[in-house]
């Protein structure tokens, strides 16, 4: 009976160290399986980190070509087959950047071609367009990109194309020679009076224009492509889609962001930028943030009168860019008949 029932124990031992042992079997299999599942988790993580990385190097020297890989990477690798991986952010972070260097590229790529279009006026246009475009970048960027090598990178290349966006024009500047002769050695006066056109002008005495009380002009043009001024009037330019005006305050020396005003003269027109230093108080909120004025008046000479008409007009403040054009039916509708044209006289 006793031996029967050792035979018996032994039996439930072995068949139970055999299930332990099956157990055990079964317990590194399944910790093989989720080790394995992790591995090639992080195994394609890798490489997909890979290719965005590769990607991103290659935006910077051939946009095209990087833009139609990445659109065959995302539809093969990253939303196909019922997944759709774009929906982590770290995978859409750097989508977004490759997209980012791509569109950077390509306003590099265009910068020569863009900037000597129609004459020096149209350049400094385009030019803060440029910038305007290429600092959106860095803000359209969502904030877990703005840190880090490749954010960096971006802000390196809008720092590139900022100096030779600056290095384009400087050379077109110098090809276009010193100031003529006629307009040399004068000083060039104007003044509106503004006593008896209270009714034709409401908008000068409010809003914008209220310290505008002396439109007047009193300069004399350098051999260096300046102008030495005492007063200068900054002629308004038209808000977009509105018969508003904006001055962005009076010119005066101690507010101009360099030394002295630039001016060009090319096919009888004379080309003035005017750029004006931050001096906004945000305390008080009066002053005004850093703007440039860009203006282009047909110009013509007779004896001591020198007559500026067809004005263009560009305002450039931050990421706002205003312009009024002689050509258009705004300017001809709306703006002030006598800041049209009008003839300064040499003193």
């Amino acid at each position: 009976m006793n031996f029967n029932i050792k035979r018996q124990l032994k039996r439930t031992s072995i068949a139970t160290n055999t299930m332990l042992v099956a157990l055990c079997f079964v317990a590194v299999s399944c910790t093989k399986v989720e080790l394995d599942e992790k591995e090639r988790a992080l195994v394609a993580k890798q490489e997909l980190a890979n290719n965005f990385d590769k990607l991103f190097d290659e935006a910077f020297e051939k946009p095209d070509e990087t833009e139609q890989k990445l659109k065959t990477f995302v539809f093969s690798d990253l939303v196909s087959d019922g997944k759709n991986l774009l929906t982590d952010q770290d995978i859409r972070v750097n989508e977004t950047l490759i997209k980012m260097a791509i569109r950077l590229k390509r306003n590099q790529n265009t910068l020569e071609q863009e900037l000597n279009k129609g004459s020096l006026y149209d350049g400094y246009v385009r030019k803060n367009h440029i910038i305007i475009n290429c600092k959106s970048v860095l803000h359209e960027l969502p904030y877990r990109a703005r840190q880090g090598a490749k954010y960096e990178r971006l802000q390196a290349k809008v720092a590139e194309i900022e100096g030779m966006v600056g290095t384009i024009l400087k050379k077109r500047e110098s090809a276009l020679g010193t100031i003529p002769t006629e307009l040399l050695n004068k000083q060039w006066k104007w003044t509106f009076d503004l006593a008896g056109h209270e009714d034709e002008f409401p908008d000068l005495y409010t809003g914008d224009y209220k310290g505008l009380k002396d439109l007047s002009f009193d300069f004399h043009f350098n051999k260096n492509n300046t102008i030495t001024a005492k007063r200068f009037f900054l002629a308004p330019v038209i808000v977009d889609y509105s018969i508003d005006f904006d001055s962005a305050g009076d010119w005066k020396q101690e507010l101009m962001a360099e030394e002295s005003i630039s001016c060009f003269v090319y096919n009888n027109k004379i080309f003035f930028r005017v750029p004006m230093k931050d001096n906004a108080n945000t305390f008080t909120g009066r002053g005004n943030v850093a703007h440039e004025w860009y203006y282009e008046y047909t110009y013509s000479v007779n004896g001591n009168e020198l007559t500026l008409s067809e004005p263009r007009i560009t305002l450039y403040v931050m990421v706002n860019l205003r312009t009024s054009d002689y050509n258009s039916e705004m300017f001809k509708n709306n703006y002030y008949a006598d800041f049209k044209s009008f003839t300064l006289t040499a003193q």
